[in-house]
Formats: C-alpha cells, structure tokens, sequence
C-alpha cells in the first residue's frame, strides 16, 4: 500500500508542478525572478549530467577534459550555448581518443 502512496504522490506533485508553468505563463510573460535565472538552466544540467557521468563509469578523464572544455567555452563567450556546442563534442572526441 505505501508503494501506490508514493507513486500517487509523485504524481500529484508532477501534475502541480506542470499545471504552475502553465499558469504562470498564461499572462505572456514569466515573473522576473524567473527570467534573471533562466540562462543557469543549461549550464546546471550540463553540471549534473557530467557530474553523474563522471561518478559512474570508468571515463573520468574524458568528462574531466569536457567539463573544462565546456566551462572554458561559457566564460569565454558568455553563453551557456557555448558550453553545451564547445563540451559535448569534446567528450565525444575524448572518449574515442582516451579508449
């Protein structure tokens, strides 16, 4: 019975949480605490994505190699697009020449 509590309650949370962006953005525009930090979006998921990567599988030097790559790229240009066009490849050339 707990099992059906926990997957019921993470569903009313997904829903609750889906059903706020809709109605926050039905007036046009997102609150300006929102905007001010919607550029972190793409480095932080990059962040955590390569930091998983790294935790869990034998390729660390190749995502190390990628992650200063990608933030090397994002201070540089100050885009977070910079980081994810500078760091993916990267760690795919890295993993092909690190085998």
């Amino acid at each position: 019975m707990t099992a059906w509590i926990v997957v019921l309650s993470a569903a009313t949370c997904t829903y609750l949480l889906r059903a706020s962006a809709l109605v926050t953005t039905s007036g046009g525009r997102l609150p300006r605490f929102i905007v001010r930090h919607i550029d972190l979006v793409a480095p932080a998921a990059l962040g955590a994505l390569i930091t998983a990567s790294a935790l869990h599988n034998d390729r660390g030097a190749a995502v190390g190699l990628a992650s200063v790559a990608a933030f090397t790229a994002a201070t540089r240009f100050r885009s977070p697009y910079a980081a994810l066009a500078v760091g993916f490849p990267t760690l795919w050339c890295a993993q092909i020449v690190l085998r």
